[in-house]
């Protein structure tokens, strides 16, 4: 799948790209964590926007990037 804002980039390195900026601006790991695996970020601004389910998988992968790095 071609993406607008990268088109020579395939989704596997949007999301590493995204991923590693969101690193350098110090975006806390658990989040970027979360974002990898859910596909979606979850923010102040937006989390009234996820259903009880996509919050659901956003805790869950919160509490296990938590758990592997204790």
């Amino acid at each position: 799948m071609t993406n607008r804002l990268f088109p020579n980039l395939d989704e596997q390195e949007v999301s590493d790209v995204v991923s590693g900026l969101m690193a350098k601006i110090g975006i806390a790991p658990e989040l970027i964590y979360a974002w990898e695996k859910c596909g979606f970020l979850v923010t102040d601004m937006n989390f009234d926007g996820y259903s009880d389910e996509d919050m659901a998988e956003w805790n869950a992968a919160i509490d296990e990037y938590k758990a592997k790095h204790q």
